[in-house]
């Protein structure tokens, strides 16, 4: 029998018989045995009241089997509170705790709900301990809502709540990895790629439409009576303020609401490549063409004299499709010469934005479109000759290989094997010691193209928001402060290894500083106002840790990052030295000329490498971009000839410098003695 329910049964059968605690404290001893009899006659000089030997014989009664420190502050309780209470208390008595410590042992073993209340109004005796303890195990074993699925003793139901169970993590964890990726990974908005999805969202009221003041496109959608164009010009014709009145305001209206503008392409190429490309989106279908010339006054008498001189920057076709491309050359029949045998057959791949050409039923090329095919036939309207298309053998441009001879266009006319070709050929010295040039119709700046930005994983997402340097001051604070919760909490009294329960309280208040930060900590637990004081400092500051913490995380996860672009030619000079990026340009081009030419400086070094990385010399516009996309390759070329070639493939997949290495004069290249030249000159 537990000697707890012996003293009940004796406190009992003496109320019923009306005897005092003074009869009890001079009759027990002849109904006690044993070890219980042994403690009556060790304290019966030390007590003098029943309720002391009540809780002397509780205490002592039965033998601990914990004898270490570690084993007493890791004890929980588990099922049996009364074998839990006498074991613990037992076992501090053996080491030697006071009795504060002894209480504060036993109240850590107990579960979380308990031990909350039991901090409330702390028992001041271990008898005392046990009925708070007894009552409260009872209260909360009474209540519903402590139960889980223990309540239900039927296994059929165990096993249902089980499941629910499962089903609960499953539906938890794909939730939040759902939210995490819909944080993590930016949802772009789908552009109106073509004129049919801008009337739409324009009479849907979706979007804005707008044109520039003054322009001939304002007047080109009023001419139209009928189909979309007209929808989209009565849609100006109520919305006056959309008519613009120069770039800035359409940048502005572009980025403060739904609103796309009809503007000539290369003007706003060109306006926009100063403040970004990147922020705009240019739709591959058009609204029609436009050409660009200089205005005279009626009888300018220079006006012959001005179109020998100035040059001539001619755009005549907004290109509405693009892969990679092949230059096509004119070849005159006047006189006719012989065409060339070697002709391969035409796919979509050899369409280009400079000159589209397709294959007629008896085999032959005729061009369709394509800003040099515009220029072609004005020329042989106004001249006039006739023409027959023909592709180059090679994708040189033109230049002088290791056995002195002239490659591409520039070696077909110097072989008298064409008399004309056209498609943004550069004008330069070494060209014109064996071609004629016409007047330059266009100039063009050098520019290096990389892949836009990606957007960067992150790496210890949940470490990067504080620095390394806050990170260390956060533990190094842990670690003080617990010394200073030790110091502040030392018990009176106790000094019997009073070293190593120095050590295991220091350690004992950066555990419960830590739980205090992690939100499963309190600070009630202490009756000393100088440590619950000190508690609710730490209290404050975890707060201000806490929402820094998380604010910097969910900014993280909802922003991304991409990578720093190449701005300019120093940077990508030293990426290429460092060996981060390399650098690439087209065979038989011009700037690969110009590169191996320079002696010194940034220029040397980027040629220096292509010297040393033959394979960066590349064939066609094709494998240029698969080299750009695949890793970190920078290409050199004309900005506007790689604007039109990637506007069919996504002009945003590229990230295009502001910065130029130099500038190209486009003209028409002719054989020596063409005898039309001065007559295209003049146009």
């Amino acid at each position: 029998m537990r000697i707890e329910a012996w003293l009940e049964y004796f406190n009992n059968a003496c109320k019923i018989s009306n005897k005092d605690n003074d009869w009890k404290m001079l009759n027990i001893s002849k109904y006690l045995k044993g070890s219980a009899l042994t403690h009556y006659v060790n304290s019966c000089l030390n007590i003098s009241h029943f309720d002391d030997l009540c809780n002397i014989l509780i205490e002592n009664f039965l033998k601990p089997n914990i004898v270490n420190l570690s084993d007493f502050s890791q004890h929980q309780l588990r099922n049996n509170l009364d074998e839990y209470f006498h074991q613990k208390l037992n076992c501090g008595r053996q080491l030697g705790l006071s009795p504060q410590l002894i209480l504060e042992g036993l109240t850590d073993g107990m579960p979380t709900n308990i031990k909350q209340l039991m901090t409330i109004n702390p028992p001041t005796s271990p008898t005392e301990w046990l009925k708070v303890a007894t009552r409260l195990m009872k209260t909360q074993a009474a209540k519903p809502e402590s139960r889980r699925y223990d309540c239900y003793r039927s296994n059929k139901v165990r096993t249902f709540m089980y499941l629910w169970s499962l089903s609960k993590l499953v539906l938890v964890f794909s939730y939040l990895s759902d939210l995490l990726a819909s944080l993590m990974i930016p949802i772009k908005e789908s552009p109106l790629k073509n004129v049919q999805e801008l009337n739409d969202a324009v009479v849907a009221g979706k979007y804005k439409f707008g044109t520039l003041n003054g322009s001939y496109l304002l007047n080109y959608l009023m001419e139209f009576k009928s189909g979309i164009i007209k929808d989209l010009a009565n849609h100006i014709r109520h919305h006056p303020e959309n008519v613009l009145r120069n770039f800035s305001e359409v940048a502005t209206r572009i980025e403060e609401e739904k609103f796309a503008v009809m503007i000539p392409h290369l003007y706003f190429v060109y306006s926009a490549s100063t403040i970004g490309i990147e922020k705009f989106y240019t739709a591959k279908d058009s609204l029609g063409y436009g050409m660009v010339s200089i205005a005279f006054r009626k009888g300018f008498p220079l006006m012959e004299k001005v179109n020998w001189i100035i040059h001539r920057i001619t755009e005549c076709a907004l290109y509405s499709k693009i892969v990679d491309g092949n230059i096509f050359h004119s070849q005159l029949k006047a006189p006719p010469p012989k065409p060339m045998e070697d002709k391969r057959a035409l796919s979509f791949d050899d369409i280009t934005p400079i000159f589209q050409v397709k294959k007629d039923n008896d085999g032959s090329l005729y061009g369709f479109g394509g800003s040099d095919f515009h220029l072609l036939q004005m020329l042989s309207k106004h001249v006039p000759f006739s023409y027959e298309l023909m592709i180059r053998t090679d994708y040189a441009f033109g230049s002088i290989d290791k056995n002195g001879e002239w490659t591409g266009m520039i070696g077909m006319l110097k072989r008298n094997e064409a008399d004309l070709a056209i498609g943004w050929l550069s004008n330069t010295y070494e060209r014109q010691t064996v071609v004629d040039f016409s007047f330059p119709y266009l100039i063009d700046a050098n520019v290096f193209v990389t892949a836009a930005p990606k957007i960067l994983q992150r790496d210890y997402p949940f470490i990067n928001p504080f620095q390394p340097l806050v990170w260390i001051y956060l533990l190094i604070s842990l670690v003080l402060s617990g010394f200073a919760l030790s110091i502040l909490s030392t018990p009176i009294g106790g000094n019997k290894n009073r070293k190593e329960n120095f050590f295991g309280r220091w350690f004992k208040g950066i555990r419960r500083i830590l739980a205090l930060l992690v939100g499963q900590g309190r600070y009630d637990y202490y009756r000393s106002t100088k440590v619950r004081a000190f508690m609710y400092l730490w209290s404050l500051s975890k707060l201000v840790l806490v929402f820094s913490y998380l604010s910097d995380v969910l900014a993280s996860l909802m922003i991304p990052i991409k990578e720093s672009p190449l701005k300019n030619v120093q940077e990508l000079r030293d990426a290429v030295v460092s060996g981060k990026y390399q650098i690439g340009v087209f065979a038989g081009t011009s700037l690969l000329n110009n590169l191996m030419e320079a002696k010194s400086g940034i220029i040397q070094d980027l040629a220096n490498h292509i010297r040393h990385h033959p394979e960066n010399i590349l064939k066609n516009f094709a494998e240029s971009i698969k080299r750009v996309e695949e890793g970190k390759f920078a290409l050199m070329n004309m900005r506007l000839h790689f604007m039109y070639s990637a506007s069919q493939i996504g002009i945003e997949r590229f990230y295009v410098a502001k910065d130029s290495i130099g500038y190209n004069v486009v003209s028409i290249a002719f054989r020596r003695g063409f005898r039309h030249m001065e007559r295209v000159n003049r146009m």
